[in-house]
This record gives structure tokens, C-alpha cells and sequence, in this order.
């Protein structure tokens, strides 16, 4: 079998700040006419919501939002372009196991590789180890958040962790991923990107406490020109209105408890002051 050839990376970040993803002037490179209604997801790029913060004054930032968002085009792009900007780094990828980190962040369709306009028999793509390397002397590794010892030893300018609000062990973050990313990337400090649909745990809520963590809150909905309308109109049916679906679609950490008698800002909104 002859390899095929990689195909170059589509560009993903515009110079416009407040741009909606549609091809416009200066950035449209397929085939449909750049004011039709024709355009896929293949042919736009970066949403405001999905630009990283400006400047450097942050460590995570946080992608929040509902199913479908576009969370892993984001991460996925947002490393891809990290290691394509500074040579010979390292940097890691963690999904919740080991098989969500190859099928989604790497080989997915809006995964690395796709980012990096690689397939999965380049020659830069180790399978077997899911490790990359990127063309310009960077290399991209791959964890499992189940094997918090996995990180111990690497030295990471930046750090893409996808669903992190699923992630089985606190330890992964506190103990393997704090340690390891410790190093600057083109003297910048580093970063962590952050992709989840949200869930009350101890380390979510302690992150979006943090004035180092940039939030980025968004719903399924602010991506439905490349969604399929019947997936969407399906979602809506099995979600709207309900609590799971506020979750699931809107991106909402929710707080309540099924059942519960108090609600945690009742309890909050009832407190007196004792005056001795």
C-alpha cells in the first residue's frame, strides 16, 4: 500500500476576534460558493467562543458547555496549533481512558490529527503509543486519566484534558498533570485546556473558583450549522425542559439535588447573624 500524502492543515484561527466560523473573504479554501448556504463543518473555522483568551495571564482555561458545542474541534485545534508554533516541545493530551483519548482526541474526526492534517497511517502517528510527531520538531503524548502515575516524569509545555469532569481520579490532576507541566513554550507560560460537559465535583468546582481559569460557558445550539437539524431536533425532544437536559445541552453545572428539601443557595440566602 502506498501512503497517501498528508494533507496541509486547514487554517483555524482568523484574524477577526468576533468572527462566527463562515468562510468570508481571505478565509475560504473549499469548494462552495462563499455565500451559500452549502458550507460543512470542514469548511469554516474557529467561533469566537472557541479562541483561546488573549494573553498570558492564565493557566486553564475552561471549555464548559453542552454536547456538541464543538469542545474537541477546539482542544484539538488549540494543540495542533500550539505544537506546530513551538519546536521541540512536548505537550499531552488525557482523556477519561486510554481507548476515549485515541478514538476521540486523536483519531476522531475532530481530533488531532485531523487538526494537524495527518491520517492515521502517516508516518508521524505512532499507533501503537499514540504519540505524534508534529512536523517542526514538537512531539504530542497521550494519557489516560485512569493512570494518575502515567504523567510522573514528563516535562509538558501545555496540556489538553478532555472531559475532565468524568475523570474517575482527582489524583491524575493533582499529582500527575501539576507536576508535569512545568515548563515554558516559546516563553510563554503554560497552558492547560480544559474540554467537559459540566459535573459537580470537588476539582470542577475548585478550578472555577480560580482567577488563573479562564470559563468559557456555551450550548449545543451555538453549533447547529454543523449539526444535523434531525440530531438536533431529536436532542431537543429527549432533553428540553428537563434537568439533564440543562446539563447536557446548555452546559449547566447543576447544583440542585433531586428531592433535596434545601437547596444550597436557600440554605446560603437563610444564614442570620448572631449579635451577642
Amino acid at each position: 500500500m502506498v501512503e497517501p500524502a498528508s494533507s496541509p492543515p486547514s487554517r483555524w484561527y482568523c484574524d477577526d476576534p468576533t468572527c462566527n466560523g463562515d468562510p468570508h473573504e481571505g478565509w475560504h479554501w473549499c469548494h462552495h460558493p462563499i455565500d451559500s448556504d452549502e458550507h460543512v463543518a470542514e469548511c469554516r473555522h474557529a467561533r469566537a467562543e472557541q479562541r483561546p483568551p488573549k494573553g498570558d495571564d492564565w493557566f486553564v482555561w475552561m471549555l464548559m458547555a453542552g454536547r456538541g458545542f464543538g469542545k474537541t474541534r477546539s482542544g484539538a485545534e488549540w494543540l495542533a496549533h500550539e505544537a506546530r508554533s513551538h519546536q521541540g516541545k512536548s505537550y499531552g493530551v488525557i482523556g477519561r481512558t486510554s481507548e476515549q483519548t485515541r478514538e476521540v482526541c486523536i483519531e476522531g474526526e475532530s481530533g488531532l490529527l485531523a487538526a494537524l492534517g495527518l491520517t492515521i497511517i502517516s508516518k508521524e502517528y505512532n499507533r501503537t503509543t499514540s504519540e505524534i510527531k508534529v512536523p517542526g520538531g514538537s512531539t504530542i503524548y497521550a494519557y489516560t486519566a485512569e493512570n494518575p502515575e502515567s504523567l510522573r516524569g514528563p516535562n509538558l509545555a501545555g496540556v489538553w484534558c478532555d472531559e475532565l469532569a468524568a475523570w474517575h481520579y482527582e489524583e491524575t490532576w493533582t499529582h500527575g498533570l501539576i507536576p508535569a507541566v512545568r515548563i515554558e513554550s516559546g516563553g510563554e507560560r503554560p497552558h492547560v485546556v480544559v474540554t467537559t460537559t459540566p459535573r459537580k465535583t470537588k476539582l470542577m468546582k475548585e478550578l472555577l473558583k480560580r482567577d488563573s481559569t479562564v470559563i468559557t460557558r456555551g450550548s449545543t445550539f451555538d453549533n447547529e450549522h454543523n449539526l444535523s437539524a434531525e440530531a438536533l431536533l431529536e436532542m431537543r425532544r429527549t432533553y428540553e425542559g428537563t434537568r439533564l437536559g440543562r446539563q447536557e445541552l446548555y452546559g449547566e453545572m447543576l447544583e440542585d439535588v433531586p428531592g433535596a428539601l434545601w437547596r444550597p443557595e436557600d440554605i446560603e440566602n437563610s444564614r442570620v447573624e448572631l449579635i451577642d
